[in-house]
């Protein structure tokens, strides 16, 4: 559950900041980071 979370706020929230060449810093417990690492192309 944490993971599906995860990601989906990433690809919503983050990635589109990302993609514009915004920096971003992200602060997340272990678990919620490897998340989002392995969801990663």
């Amino acid at each position: 559950m944490c993971s599906q979370r995860a990601v989906a706020y990433f690809r919503k929230h983050i990635e589109p900041q990302l993609q514009s060449g915004k920096h971003v810093m992200v602060a997340a417990h272990g678990n919620s980071l490897r998340s989002i690492i392995r969801s990663s192309p």
